[in-house]
């Protein structure tokens, strides 16, 4: 699915949904329904119609909810990883002055690093420039460890320590939940079975009622397509249309210091 461009996505919805009420309306003119004699009723298939079509809305309310929380939380791991690296960058103050301009310079190279990273827009090249980070870290991790080898007793060598090592855990976080948690399979399976059978359903409850083709279908097409769409665009990390915005670290990297 990650690989399916968004307008094709919001197209192949759109067919599928004016398909399924046109296959509808013509299979239940080809069964008789509507015509004298014929033993459906318009309010029993209407019923069934509203099942199979509110089924379907809450497989699309679940799975929007899922993409929404995951977008909620990439904004939130974006911020925190932030301010975890700008407590780090703090810390360093507590080294000695030699040593200061090499770890603030990978400070530097880490927040250029994260930002490179978000900004190629594809899954593959995310993950190859956050595989330049694990370097850095052990930079960090071994001048801080250092640090507090020789100074074991001062609180704020721990703390630095501790937040150094918090940089891994928040980017595992950030690739777990932005590129590797997705929408399954099966979820976009079923979903697309149902947007069929409730748009037949449609279509056979106009045939029941002898009604002609509605010139509202293209509307329907278009609202389950928008909704389709939008679910799919949260569910990619990469998507240009809708974005987790940088700017916690676009501000971290005006604030720090300059290379000396």
């Amino acid at each position: 699915m990650n690989d399916i461009p968004i307008w094709l996505v919001f197209a192949a919805t759109f067919a599928l949904v004016a398909l399924g009420v046109e296959l509808g309306l013509k299979g239940g003119r080809a069964l008789g329904a509507g015509r004298a004699g014929d033993t459906e009723r318009q309010s029993t298939a209407s019923v069934i119609s509203t099942a199979v079509t509110g089924l379907t809305a809450f497989i699309l309310s679940f799975t929007f909810g899922l993409v929404a929380d995951r977008y909620d939380t990439r904004s939130t791991l974006v911020r925190d990883e932030a301010n975890a690296i700008a407590a780090v960058n703090q810390l360093l103050d507590i080294l000695p002055a030699a040593e200061r301009p090499q770890a603030q310079a990978l400070i530097r190279q880490y927040v250029d690093v994260r930002l490179a990273a978000h900004a190629s827009h594809d899954p593959a090249q995310m993950l190859a420039a956050a595989g330049q980070t694990p370097p850095i870290q052990a930079a960090l991790w071994q001048t801080a460890l250092a640090h507090a080898q020789r100074d074991p007793n001062t609180n704020l060598s721990g703390q630095l320590v501790q937040a150094v090592n918090a940089l891994g855990d928040l980017q595992s976080n950030r690739i777990a939940i932005g590129l590797q948690n997705r929408i399954a399979t099966g979820i976009w399976a079923a979903l697309a079975v149902l947007l069929l059978m409730g748009a037949m359903t449609i279509g056979y409850v106009n045939a029941v009622d002898e009604a002609k083709r509605s010139r509202l279908v293209p509307v329907l097409a278009a609202a389950f397509a928008l909704v389709v769409t939008l679910i799919a665009v949260l569910d990619r990390p990469q998507s240009r249309f809708i974005s987790v915005s940088q700017q916690p670290f676009l501000d971290l990297k005006n604030s720090l210091p300059p290379a000396r």
